[in-house]
């Protein structure tokens, strides 16, 4: 059996919660996708694609299903609904 990795281990760190918050509070709490409460940020172009970390072009604020959905799922997040508000 493995330990877990820290969280500054999978990329979680200091610069990673600094920027994090500059993207909730950049898109107002406010997911992109579904319009509800955002309370985590995700990778518009995935890290496995080549997106960029710590870029906030390439994050935007989400909700927990909705990047679980987008996370898990077959590669759409509540179709209909636009990505992005730009």
């Amino acid at each position: 059996m493995t330990a877990a990795r820290s969280a500054a281990a999978r990329g979680y760190d200091a610069a990673w919660s600094r920027v994090r918050l500059v993207v909730l509070d950049r898109d107002g709490w406010t997911c992109q996708v579904c319009g509800d409460l955002a309370d985590q940020v995700d990778h518009v172009i995935p890290l496995a694609a080549g997106g960029a970390r710590l870029d906030p072009s390439n994050l935007r604020a989400c909700c927990r299903s909705c990047n679980v959905a987008r996370t898990h799922g077959p590669g759409t997040v509540r179709a209909g609904r636009p990505s992005r508000r730009w």
